[in-house]
């Protein structure tokens, strides 16, 4: 009789993704990116065994900030979300006045696919939240937030000088749990 349990945790730092070049003033309430990750953390846990509990996983904490330029009256500011929230981001859209370069505008715009929100995973026998008994080997596993392409370009007067794909792909964690009973000792039941 027995059971192993494996559980692995991580906590992200801050992560910022697109921005204006470093010679470019930013809009007042700009904080120097487009899209934000912050705080977040999250946890996996696998168990196996004759009396192991079914795999789980959780986000502990995260936020999402993106940029929209309506917000405030038009000014421009950000929208919060957190990372366990689902639904997509739309594209972030920032521009400047530069008095030596004219209109210089920042656009990030994800593309097909985007995970907004912590894609959880839980694998192995049982349900979640119920009892895993007799299970040999189990998993658990979750994706970090904001996974995916995204297109982050820049213009200057309308002409775009900047055009790239970026791929954000923050890991994931897993637990991973394989369990046998000693030698001579009954083996677990099935599921």
């Amino acid at each position: 009789d027995g059971y192993l349990e494996t559980t692995a945790s991580r906590g992200l730092g801050d992560v910022g993704i697109g921005g204006f070049p470093g010679n470019v003033k930013a809009p007042g309430a700009f904080l120097g990116y487009l899209l934000r990750l912050d705080g977040y953390s999250d946890r996996a846990q696998a168990s196996s065994g004759t009396s192991a509990p079914a795999p789980s996983t959780s986000v502990d904490g995260g936020t999402i900030w993106y940029w929209d330029a309506a917000a405030n009256g038009g000014n421009g500011g950000y929208v919060q979300l957190s990372a366990t929230d689902g639904g997509t981001l739309p594209a972030m859209v920032a521009s400047v006045p530069d008095p030596l370069l004219g209109t210089v505008t920042a656009t990030l715009t994800p593309l097909e696919g985007v995970s907004v929100a912590a894609v959880r995973r839980t694998n192995g026998a049982g349900t979640a939240g119920q009892a895993n008994p007799g299970a040999n080997s189990a998993t658990a596993s979750v994706q970090a937030p904001l996974a995916g392409q995204y297109e982050y370009s820049v213009s200057l007067n309308g002409t775009i000088v900047l055009d790239v794909t970026i791929t954000v792909d923050l890991g994931t964690v897993a637990a991973r749990s394989s369990y046998s009973p000693a030698p001579g000792a009954s083996p677990s039941p099935s599921p």
